[in-house]
């Protein structure tokens, strides 16, 4: 078999996010709602608690793949606004949990990494890139369906 290409390994992707959204359904989301255990009973507990932690983690990689399905809508060099957000040139701003890509630049290297925005009390940072590196004048994308 040869190196899947990237239309077939988003095929797959999808595929996989169907089976975890399923999943998810089952078990009564990332919470695990519809799992029935008792409590008294420390195998039962310990085997929910691990597939609590298995159900986050494919809530985060259903949510990723859903990311990654949708179009770039937007991209542009970021500022901080009047509000001490940072926006996009359309206006677009970025608040704590906001997911985007930001250009890294490392030495001759560039490449897209995916973050979320958050905030350190005094500015927002993208933890991809650490709370103590401004983000102001960075390229950043976005995607979503209907930006």
């Amino acid at each position: 078999m040869g190196k899947l290409t990237i239309n077939e390994a988003t095929e797959e992707m999808q595929k996989l996010n169907n089976e975890i959204k399923r999943l998810l359904k089952l078990f009564g989301g990332y919470e695990g709602e519809q799992l029935a255990y008792n409590p008294d009973n420390l195998d039962d507990d310990f085997i929910r608690s691990q597939y609590l932690s298995i159900l986050y983690k494919l809530n985060d990689i259903q949510r990723r793949i859903e990311y990654l399905s949708m179009p770039v809508t937007e991209q542009g060099i970021i500022k901080r606004n009047s509000l001490g957000r940072y926006e996009l040139p359309s206006g677009f701003y970025f608040t704590s949990g906001s997911v985007c890509e930001i250009l890294k630049e490392d030495h001759d290297d560039k490449y897209w990494v995916y973050t979320s925005v958050e905030h350190n009390g005094e500015d927002y940072y993208a933890t991809a890139l650490g709370k103590n590196v401004s983000i102001d004048g960075k390229t950043v994308r976005i995607r979503y369906k209907y930006a």
